[in-house]
C-alpha cells in the first residue's frame, strides 16, 4: 500500500506513533481522569508507602497554603494552618534524613516558615547543611540550601522575601529595583539566579556576558555554583557567537566541575576555539 506523503513524514518523525499512544493511554483511563490530578492519589491508593507520590501531594498542599501566608489576611488562621501542615511534614521527614524526599520537604518546611519565623526558617536549613555532609542527596540539594542561606543573609527582608518565594517556586523572578541599574551591581547570587532563569533581559546581552566573565567570584561561593556560572555564561556567549569569550568561560567551568564533567568542559572548551579560528569560514 502506498504512504501518502503527509502520512509518511508523521512516520518519519515517530509522530503517528506517538499520537497513536497517546490515545491508547487515554481510552485505558477512566472516565474524566486528569493525570496532574489524579495520579498521585490513584498511585498511593495501590501503595500507600510511595513516598514520591506523598511528597508530590504535600508540596501541591504548600503552594495553596502559601499564597494564603502572603496575604496579610486572616493572621491568626494563617498561621494556625501552617503549624498544622508544619505536622503533616514533621511526620513525613525521616530523621536521619534518609531520602531526597526528606531533604526536599525539609527545605519546603524552611520556605513556609520564612515569612513568619526567620530564625526556625534558617535553623531548619542548619539542621539540613548538617546532614549534607554525612549523606550525597545530589548537587541540586546543596545548590538550594546556599542559595537560600545567600538570599537571606544579604538582602533585606523584603527583596529576601521575594527571592525565597522565587525559590521556593511560588512567585515569579524578582524585578530590579532600576532597570537603569548595572546587572552587575546586584549581589553575586541574585546575578546567578537571573543569569540561570534565562528570563532576565539584561542577562541575554553580550556586554553584561563579557562583563560578567571579568568578574571575581566571591571566595565563599562553593565550587557547584562556579561551574555553573561559567557554564551557562559560555552558553550565552556562544549564542551570541563571542566564541573566544566563550571558550575562557568553558576552560574555567572546568576547573570548578567534578572530574566526570571535566572531560566535558575541556572539549566545549577546544569547540569554542575552533569556531573563533575558523568564524568567518563558518559563516560563508
Amino acid at each position: 500500500e502506498k504512504i501518502q506523503p503527509k502520512r509518511a513524514k508523521a512516520n518519519i518523525w515517530g509522530i503517528g506513533d506517538y499520537i497513536s499512544l497517546q490515545r491508547l493511554f487515554k481510552l485505558r483511563q477512566p472516565l474524566g481522569w486528569n493525570p496532574k490530578q489524579d495520579y498521585d492519589p490513584w498511585l498511593l491508593s495501590l501503595d500507600p508507602k510511595a513516598k514520591s507520590a506523598r511528597a508530590r501531594l504535600l508540596f501541591r498542599e504548600a503552594w495553596s497554603l502559601a499564597k494564603s501566608l502572603s496575604t496579610k489576611e486572616g493572621g491568626e488562621n494563617n498561621l494556625k494552618s501552617l503549624k498544622e501542615f508544619d505536622k503533616k511534614l514533621i511526620t513525613e521527614i525521616n530523621k536521619p534524613f534518609k531520602h531526597l524526599e526528606d531533604a526536599e520537604l525539609q527545605i519546603l518546611r524552611s520556605d513556609l516558615w520564612f515569612s513568619i519565623d526567620r530564625k526556625l526558617s534558617s535553623a531548619l536549613l542548619d539542621e539540613l547543611t548538617k546532614a549534607l555532609k554525612g549523606r550525597n542527596f545530589g548537587e541540586g540539594i546543596a545548590r538550594q540550601v546556599f542559595a537560600r542561606f545567600s538570599v537571606s543573609s544579604q538582602l533585606p527582608l523584603e527583596n529576601a522575601r521575594k527571592w525565597r518565594t522565587y525559590l521556593a517556586g511560588w512567585g515569579n523572578l524578582p524585578g530590579r529595583d532600576s532597570d537603569s541599574l548595572d546587572p552587575l551591581s546586584e549581589p553575586w547570587m541574585p546575578q546567578y539566579l537571573r543569569l540561570r532563569s534565562q528570563r532576565a533581559r539584561e542577562w541575554k546581552k553580550l556586554k553584561t556576558l563579557n562583563e560578567a566573565l571579568k568578574q571575581s567570584i566571591p571566595e565563599q561561593i562553593p565550587d557547584l555554583f562556579k561551574e555553573q556560572w561559567y557554564a551557562v555564561l559560555a552558553r550565552g556567549l556562544m549564542s551570541q557567537k563571542a566564541y573566544g569569550a566563550a571558550a575562557v568561560a568553558w576552560h574555567k567551568s572546568s576547573e570548578f566541575s567534578a572530574s566526570g564533567k571535566k572531560l566535558r568542559y575541556l572539549e566545549l572548551h577546544r569547540m569554542a576555539l575552533f569556531f573563533n579560528e575558523h568564524e568567518k569560514g563558518l559563516q560563508l
